[in-house]
Parts: structure tokens; C-alpha cells; sequence
């Protein structure tokens, strides 16, 4: 099987894609120095100057969106869903930066002509580079280049009749090394449970299995609790991968009542009133600045037409 390499792998896709945002943000600031000093025709480029900001910025950036889970893989694989939201963060932080450069009277530190160039090459760049990132999973996907991922797969039996599991997981860089099936529905009481754990903890302490994946049905998840909560005295990950019934659930926002109770949201209005207050001074803060500097050239236009 051919492969990119042992570092790129699915999971690590995210890791990759941020350390290239910041490149790019860095360079665009660089970039953006170069180009209005060149069109003046001003002095030498003060190269720290520009590095600090494209940093600044950079970091910001990737925090946010690292928090907001934008570099998860299917988020990176789906680019336009994800435009607005790199628009809106990208003018945020340029607003944030502006705010704190009046504040500290650095402005004369820098351009403003050079700065708009910055964010212009910035923005272009870090779309650019989303659609590249995504081009480059797909067609790693379709070919089978993620590095290979070794697992233990536990399920029941009747899940792995059902589907072609080295198919399935293969184009995710998963390789299954280990097929474990859990209980019969009459046999799953704890000592069943237990007496399988040893077994597996047995088979896979010292081998080259790097994860555990534990497939739960609607029905099995007290065996699959019971299982997870033995198999943690392997010093390796154990994930839960839920049916279809349960993913549909897990995908859904949910809110925290207390340590016990959770409620998952199964419908929500059209715009919250913080998302409704968010567009609204995205409005204000883009669009009308916006609309300002092209009224000259939509009002040259209009008498061009007249």
C-alpha cells in the first residue's frame, strides 16, 4: 500500500493543517510589508516588525479555531461549510488587534496600507490553503495513503457479519489487527464480562495494537461500560463508536443539568439571540465600513450609467 508517510496520518491531519495556518498568516504578513513598501517605494521592510504581527495573529487564530474544533478531519473536509466561519473569526481578531493597537498607540509601528495588504493575502492564502488541505485528505481517502493506525476492534457478532470491516476503515488509515466479539445476549453478566477483559488485556499488553474500539449497540451499552471500565489498566486509548440510532445523538449539542442529568437539544430555533447579536455586528462592523469605501465607486458608476 502506498503511503505519505508514518507522520501523516487521519487523526493528525488537524495538527498539520494548523501549523500550515500559521505559516500562512506569517508569510502573508511578510508579504503584505513587502508588497506596500515596494508600490511607495519606502526603505527596507522591518522584518520584526511584520514577523511579530503575522505571529500575533497567527496564534490567535489557531487558538480560536482550535477551540471552536475546526481542525477536526471532517470539518477540514468540508471547506465551504466552514468559509463563514473563518471570515467571521479572521475579522475578529483583525478588529481585536486594531482596538489594541489604538489602545497602546502602536500604529505608527505599521502600515495601515501594508496591514490591509496583510489581511487581503492573509484571507486569500488561509482559503486557498483550506481547499488544498481538503483536495489533499480526499484524495488520500480514495487511495488509501493515511499512514496505517493498528487497532483492537471489539463488537458483537452480528456487527461484524454485517459490514466489510478492513474496507470500512481502511481509507481512514485504521488498520484492524485484533477482532474481538463481546458475549451472546444471553451470556452478558459481569463475570462473562470480566472473564473476556482478562483475555484481552492478556492478548494485547506488549503488542503493537495502538487503540481499542468498543462498538455499542442501543442495547449493549452497560456490557460495553462494564468492558471500557476494565480494559483501563492498558495504557492505551479505548474509544466508544456508537450505532446509528446513538450517533444521531451524540452529534447533537447537549446540556449538562447537574453531574446526572443531560438533555440533548433535538430541535432548535433558526438563530439564537447571541448568534442574532453576532450577525448583527458583523453587519455593522464589516458591511457598513464596507459600503463606505465603495460608495465612491458605486456613485461614479451610477453618473457612468446616468
Amino acid at each position: 500500500r502506498r503511503e505519505l508517510g508514518s507522520w501523516f496520518r487521519y487523526d493528525r491531519s488537524g495538527a498539520a493543517v494548523a501549523a500550515s495556518d500559521f505559516t500562512v498568516i506569517v508569510g502573508a504578513s511578510l508579504l503584505g510589508g513587502l508588497f506596500f513598501s515596494a508600490l511607495r517605494g519606502e526603505g527596507p521592510l522591518e522584518f520584526s516588525n511584520w514577523t511579530a504581527l503575522g505571529a500575533l495573529f497567527g496564534v490567535l487564530f489557531v487558538l480560536v479555531m482550535q477551540l471552536r474544533a475546526q481542525y477536526q478531519p471532517l470539518a477540514l473536509l468540508q471547506p465551504l461549510r466552514r468559509l463563514s466561519s473563518i471570515l467571521t473569526l479572521w475579522c475578529g481578531i483583525a478588529c481585536f488587534l486594531t482596538v489594541i493597537g489604538f489602545a497602546l498607540k502602536a500604529g505608527h509601528m505599521v502600515s495601515r496600507g501594508a496591514t490591509v495588504s496583510f489581511l487581503a493575502f492573509g484571507l486569500i492564502g488561509i482559503v486557498a490553503s483550506r481547499f488544498g488541505w481538503s483536495a489533499l485528505m480526499r484524495r488520500a481517502l480514495a487511495d488509501r495513503r493515511f499512514a496505517p493506525r493498528r487497532i483492537a476492534l471489539i463488537a458483537d457478532r452480528a456487527w461484524f457479519e454485517s459490514c466489510d470491516i478492513a474496507e470500512d476503515f481502511a481509507p481512514f488509515g485504521i488498520s484492524v489487527a485484533a477482532r474481538v466479539q463481546l458475549p451472546l445476549a444471553g451470556e452478558r453478566h459481569a463475570a462473562a464480562v470480566t472473564g473476556l477483559a482478562l483475555q484481552i488485556i492478556a492478548a494485547l499488553r506488549g503488542s503493537q495494537v495502538e487503540e481499542i474500539v468498543v462498538v455499542a449497540e442501543s442495547n449493549a451499552l452497560p456490557v460495553a461500560e462494564q468492558l471500557i471500565d476494565e480494559l483501563r489498566i492498558l495504557p492505551l486509548p479505548v474509544k466508544l463508536m456508537f450505532d446509528r440510532k446513538l450517533s444521531e445523538l451524540v452529534k447533537r449539542p447537549i446540556r449538562g443539568f447537574g453531574n446526572d442529568l443531560v438533555a440533548v437539544e433535538m430541535h432548535r430555533p433558526p438563530m439564537t439571540l447571541n448568534e442574532r447579536a453576532a450577525k448583527r455586528l458583523l453587519d455593522l462592523a464589516v458591511a457598513v465600513p464596507t459600503l463606505i469605501l465603495v460608495a465612491p465607486l458605486l456613485v461614479m458608476t451610477a453618473l457612468a450609467i446616468r
